[in-house]
């Protein structure tokens, strides 16, 4: 298992306010946005433009939830790209964003059978049962959370910078290289 794999970033969910209401019941007048009474109960609508992946939750409040993007970078640029459009049609007053990260969501894969069965007996915090789900799901106080699959597969969900989630990859990977 030897050297370290690196983490593949697969959606980041960043949040930010702009710190005012929005009329997020025009947003179907836009190509880039879609509202749904119904949805949520009326109180969030969406942004979503070619140019950035996942969508964006816009709430009444003026609270906003990016998904969906591979990278940190692209989901402040994300929430940018919708502060823009909101300014440009007259929705809200500009401003400065503030982001924050709230979940990078990756995943690891390794050139190794698990044996899940095993590791399970070494490690007391982690959760198996085969019968009910095919992974082990391994929870800390301190590191993100993991689900290991046998194949060497492994998500890891809860970082809340690269830091974070650079450490929790090498934390695992050295906890199944000690009990595999």
């Amino acid at each position: 298992m030897d050297p370290l794999v690196s983490p593949k970033i697969v959606n980041v969910v960043m949040t930010s306010s702009l710190n005012q209401s929005v009329d997020i019941s025009s947003f179907s007048k836009y190509p880039w946005g879609i509202y749904d009474g119904i949805t949520y109960g009326g109180v969030c609508g969406y942004f979503k433009t070619p140019e950035i992946n996942g969508k964006i939750s816009i709430f009444a409040n003026g609270k906003m939830i990016s998904v969906g993007s591979k990278s940190i970078q692209q989901a402040k640029d994300s929430l940018d790209n919708a502060k823009f459009h909101l300014v440009q049609s007259k929705l809200i007053e500009n401003l400065k964003l503030k982001k924050y990260v709230k979940n990078i969501v990756a995943t690891l894969t390794l050139d190794i059978v698990l044996d899940l069965n095993k590791i399970s007996k070494k490690i007391a915090s982690s959760e198996y049962n085969p019968e009910r789900f095919v992974g082990l799901i391994l929870k800390s106080d301190d590191q993100p959370s993991f689900i290991i699959y046998s194949s060497g597969k492994i998500i890891i969900a809860g970082a809340t910078s690269l830091k974070n989630l650079k450490n929790a990859s090498t934390f695992i990977q050295s906890i199944l290289k000690k009990h595999n």
